[in-house]
C-alpha cells in the first residue's frame, strides 16, 4: 500500500476515534495526532508505514514546552518523544518498548487488523496511558534521558536532582559539533538558562 492510500485510511479509520478524544492533526497530515491536556503538557499519537508499504506501528508519547528547546518552533512533527523507546502501542503489552507491526499491504488487511489489534489497543492502552499524563510531575517516572528529566524535576521543584541531570546534559552538549541549523546551540542555551548561565 502506497502512502496516499494508507493515509485516506487513517483519516477514514483512525481519525475519529482520536477526534473524538480531543485529538486534532495539522492539515492534510495522517501521521501525528495531538491534544494539548493543558499549557505544560501535550499528548501525541504517531503512526509510521514501513517503506515495504505492508505493515505500520503506532506511538502514543507526551511533551511539553517546559522540558523541549523551541517547543512551538518544532510543533508538532519535530517533537522528540521524552519518554525515550517506551512509546509504542500494542494490544498485548500497552504502551511499551515492543514495536507491534500492524498489516496494511491492501485495504482488507488494514482493515482486519484495525478492527482485531489496533483499535482495542488504542483504546484500551494507547489512550488511556496518555490520560494519565496531566502534569510535569506525571512525566518524571517516564523520561530516562537527562535532556528532559532535568528540566522537569527543576519544574517539580526538586532542584538538587535536576541540577544532578542538566549539568550531566550541558557536559553531553558541549561535546557535539555544532551544526548549521543550530539545533546544537539551542539545545547547550535552554539547558544553561535552566541554571542560569550564560
Amino acid at each position: 500500500m502506497n502512502q496516499k492510500s494508507f493515509d485516506k485510511l487513517v483519516i477514514e479509520h483512525i481519525w475519529p476515534i482520536l477526534k473524538e478524544h480531543g485529538f486534532q492533526r495539522d492539515g492534510e497530515n495522517a501521521d501525528i495526532f495531538f491534544r494539548k491536556a493543558n499549557e505544560d503538557v501535550y499528548h501525541f499519537v504517531g503512526l509510521h508505514r514501513l517503506r515495504s508499504g505492508d505493515r505500520y506501528y503506532a506511538m502514543a508519547y507526551f511533551s511539553s514546552p517546559v522540558i523541549i528547546e523551541d517547543f512551538h518552533k518544532r510543533f508538532p512533527e519535530s517533537i522528540p518523544m521524552a519518554n525515550a523507546n517506551r512509546h509504542y502501542i500494542s494490544p498485548e503489552d500497552g504502551v511499551e518498548d515492543y514495536q507491534k507491526m500492524y498489516f496494511c499491504r491492501y485495504e482488507d488487511s488494514f482493515l482486519t487488523s484495525f478492527e482485531r489489534d489496533f483499535k482495542p489497543a488504542l483504546l484500551k492502552h494507547g489512550l488511556p496511558y496518555l490520560d494519565n499524563i496531566q502534569s510535569v510531575e506525571d512525566m518524571i517516572p517516564f523520561l530516562r534521558s537527562d535532556r528532559f528529566r532535568g528540566p522537569a524535576l527543576l519544574y517539580a521543584g526538586r532542584k538538587d536532582e535536576a541540577r544532578t541531570c542538566i549539568e550531566r546534559q550541558i557536559e553531553k552538549i558541549s561535546n557535539i559539533p555544532l551544526d548549521e541549523d543550530g539545533r546544537v546551540a539551542s539545545a547547550l542555551a535552554f539547558q544553561k538558562g535552566l541554571l542560569g548561565i550564560r
